[in-house]
């Protein structure tokens, strides 16, 4: 893994608060991924054996339908968003060099959110859900993330404007982005689903629409941000191509905004709708082409670094599984594909590919570049950094893998009416076994990830308490020597 303390750190000694604030982010992020992680491998664990003793099936606040919330929310709300906003100041701050000034309001803002999402964890799995995907959590607790993320994106707008000419620099227009997104696509899902409780069909068309926005319009374009450090300093080369970063920038986050009725094609809702967003999903392939063909042409001949980078392996690797998510979505939004596969296992791949895969990859790339330079020191037991990043590929191989074939079976299965339902469900159980297997392997690799962080964290921490102990030799200034 190449080494970036050689690197100048983005902020200067006078703004340690500003390290300290990212880092508080960065380990925030790691601690719920592993939490999401452990919720996640119990829930597919009851998906294949509910009755077994390690699915905790005596336990109401352990349950299936609290489970699953509880893992989302930790990994979208903890894992995913921590994580990125982040990454975000770290990249900004590096970029813009601000100057931290207020810098607490991040930090304040930092312990709102994880406070929020402690206890609207606790209040989920306390029975307390909202049963509204990625909105379980009751409105007046998740109002800390809407006061957090303002804190945030106004400290933000402040700092930047007076390098607002930097905006030319191509991550910041992801980064900025999906900030502004975020407050945008959070409000209005919150302000229409849970406080104005709009009924009938436009419920479920707004709670769509709002998934995919937290999904697409927030983390992707964090990720995306991300990668356009990670891939051209890995390589050594500025960006090839201007124009193709503005096509696949404003046309992504054109046709985004319309992908949201995926999971509820079919449904009741107005044709003109449902076709709008399947055009969109196949029309999505036409910018993600433009950043791969921008990714590739500025890689061109150095895709061998990412053997000795493995930043730049994550980002790559966490592309690619981008686009593979972005073609298994224009797939599966086809009608006559969408009758096989809605209410499947196989819908549910596309989110493994698209978080478990890019998002997350494409994070821990940034996490495994930015601590470095941050805390001034390498990484601890690189041996470790790489077998971490193969368990990680092949569990998100796996499971996708897995759960795209099981849905084809099982889709065929609940199509044909000779087939009893007790039957397509004996049928998919390989396929379940295959995804507590991949899930497992995955939540093994987080924990290689979070220790990881926290080893070299804690080595930094003893050698500053080390370095303030050690006494300072007197100074002797002419009025403190004796005369013989």
């Amino acid at each position: 893994m190449a080494d970036h303390t050689a690197v100048p750190l983005i902020i200067d000694r006078a703004h340690r608060l500003g390290r300290s604030i990212i880092a508080f982010y960065l380990l925030s992020g790691a601690a719920w991924l592993i939490v999401s992680s452990l919720f996640w491998w119990l829930n597919t664990a009851q998906a294949f054996a509910p009755n077994a003793w390690y699915a905790f099936a005596g336990v109401p606040w352990l349950t299936y339908g609290r489970v699953y919330p509880a893992f989302t929310n930790a990994f979208v709300f903890g894992w995913a968003s921590l994580t990125g906003l982040g990454v975000a100041l770290y990249f900004v701050s590096r970029l813009c060099r601000l100057s931290w000034r207020a810098g607490l309001l991040i930090f304040i803002a930092g312990i709102i959110w994880n406070l929020s999402l402690a206890l609207g964890l606790w209040h989920v799995l306390g029975g307390g859900s909202t049963g509204r995907e990625l909105l379980e959590i009751n409105p007046s607790i998740s109002f800390g993330f809407f006061l957090a993320a303002v804190l945030i994106v106004t400290w933000l707008l402040v700092e930047f404007w007076a390098y607002r000419n930097q905006l030319r620099v191509i991550p910041l227009w992801y980064l900025v982005a999906a900030l502004l997104c975020f407050v945008w696509v959070f409000t209005t899902g919150q302000a229409i689903v849970n406080y104005w409780h709009t009924g009938g069909p436009v419920q479920p068309a707004i709670q769509s629409w709002y998934v995919n926005g937290l999904y697409q319009l927030w983390l992707v374009p964090l990720a995306l941000g991300a990668a356009y450090v990670l891939i051209p300093e890995g390589v050594q080369r500025p960006v090839a191509s201007l124009p193709l970063a503005r096509i696949g920038f404003w046309g992504y986050g054109a046709l985004a905004v319309w992908a949201g009725l995926g999971l509820f094609l079919g449904g009741p809702f107005p044709a003109w709708m449902q076709t709008v967003t399947i055009v969109a999903n196949v029309l999505l392939i036409l910018p993600v082409l433009a950043l791969f063909a921008n990714f590739h042409r500025t890689l061109d001949g150095r895709y061998d670094f990412a053997g000795a980078n493995l930043p730049l392996r994550f980002a790559m690797t966490g592309f690619f599984l981008f686009v593979a998510a972005t073609f298994w979505s224009a797939f599966i939004s086809f009608r006559t594909v969408d009758y096989i596969f809605h209410f499947t296992l196989g819908m549910a791949a596309r989110w493994s590919l698209l978080l478990a895969g890019f998002v997350t990859f494409t994070l821990m790339g940034a996490v495994y570049y930015a601590v470095p330079e941050l805390l001034g020191r390498r990484w601890l037991l690189p041996g470790l950094l790489r077998l971490q990043f193969w368990l990680a590929a092949a569990g998100v191989g796996m499971l996708a893998l897995d759960q795209a074939v099981g849905g084809l079976v099982q889709g065929f299965g609940l199509a044909d009416a000779k087939i009893e339902f007790s039957a397509v469900v004996d049928i998919i159980r390989p396929f379940l076994l295959v995804q507590v297997i991949a899930v497992g392997m995955l939540f093994f690799s987080y924990l290689l990830f979070g220790f990881s962080l926290f080893l070299v964290l804690c080595f930094r921490c003893l050698e500053r308490v080390r370095a303030a102990a050690e006494p300072v030799a007197p100074v002797e200034t002419p009025a403190e020597v004796s005369v013989a």
